[in-house]
């Protein structure tokens, strides 16, 4: 049996690639530490626990976020998630935890076991996992799978049990949706936290004046209102809650989002990123994006002018997506449980 602890949207649809992948060759049970675990359900995976989402959103990167999510019910909050890490995979084989180094801590004081452990949140690109991290990971991890080999090489390094089996975060699954054939399409990723509703608002302003030569394309996570999105987009907007769809049909993405920004540079889309209006949509993080990701990730202006601007100098017909190395991630991972002595 095998246990997944999973902390973030982009994190359960990581964690749910790693489900489907095991199907048929262990059980999975599954704890979702931020909002309703809505990918594991998807991939037939219905999380033993699911938890609210805090004014975060479960990125923290000030005092003022820490407070205000303290006075929201953390404390509270953790000690449930303790709880139930404890109930849900007290007796299973294996445990991985996909996230911050925040759900290893949990996820061990729960357990007191060591995990596999796949920290999405830091790469050594951008952000450098701290000491402090470094010894946590090397008596609390039995391997940890970074998301760079630049990572993986530090980590080791470091006294780190850490091997890279390549990108998790290129584990989309393969398009669902179908969409009106012809229209050049804007892929709009706005993000699926609260901030999502400002941020959608924003981008239609930004594009205005150039909706006449293209259409929107928006990926709308199904944990969002869509009614309050709908309110927003302008009324030949076209909807999916599938961000493969938009990767494999958009010429362009404007994206106020984490893990779906990167998914769309990776599989070769040009994302174009200005501040939003939440943690998540600094210009601190939009660089740290670009700097993971490179030149796919595309700063612009927080002006009108300048997003309609890049949108024509990067709009490109969209290229054919090898789907089948979505899955590759994932099955490495089975492979490697499966390796005698791993």
């Amino acid at each position: 049996m095998i246990g997944l602890v999973s902390n973030g949207y982009g994190e359960d649809a990581i964690a749910a690639a790693m489900a489907q992948a095991w199907a048929g060759q262990a059980d999975v049970v599954a704890v979702a530490l931020v909002g309703d675990g809505t990918h594991y359900t998807r991939v037939g995976v219905r999380p033993s626990a699911t938890f609210p989402v805090l004014p975060s959103g479960g990125f923290v990167r000030s005092w003022r976020q820490l407070v205000g999510d303290v006075s929201a019910g953390l404390i509270g909050l953790v000690f449930r998630q303790r709880d139930a890490i404890r109930q849900a995979l007290a007796g299973v084989d294996q445990v991985v935890v996909v996230g911050d180094v925040w759900a290893l801590v949990v996820t061990r004081w729960a357990l007191g076991r060591s995990v596999w452990f796949l920290p999405t949140a830091k790469s050594h690109r951008f952000m450098r996992h701290s000491w402090l991290e470094c010894w946590l990971m090397r008596r609390w991890c039995e391997r940890v799978f970074p998301r760079d080999p630049e990572t993986a090489d530090d980590l080791r390094a470091a006294g780190v049990s850490a091997a890279y089996v390549g990108s998790p975060v290129m584990t989309v699954s393969p398009p669902v949706d179908t969409v009106p054939v012809g229209p050049r399409y804007i892929g709009i990723l706005p993000g699926s936290r609260d901030e999502a509703y400002a941020n959608l608002e924003k981008i239609i302003a930004h594009l205005a004046d150039c909706l006449g030569e293209y259409q929107v394309l928006i990926g709308a996570p199904p944990q969002l209102d869509a009614r309050r999105l709908r309110a927003i987009a302008p009324p030949s907007a076209v909807w999916t809650q599938d961000i493969a769809t938009v990767i494999e049909q958009s010429g362009v993405v404007i994206g106020m989002a984490g893990t779906a920004n990167e998914q769309a540079a990776l599989y070769g889309r040009t994302v174009l990123v200005f501040p939003g209006t939440g943690p998540q949509t600094t210009a601190k993080r939009f660089r740290e994006q670009a700097q993971l990701i490179g030149p796919r990730i595309q700063c612009v202006a927080d002006d009108a002018a300048a997003v309609c601007a890049a949108v024509a100098q990067y709009w490109e017909l969209p290229s054919p997506i090898d789907w089948s190395v979505s899955g590759l991630f994932a099955q490495r991972i089975v492979c490697y449980n499966s390796q005698p002595g791993k």
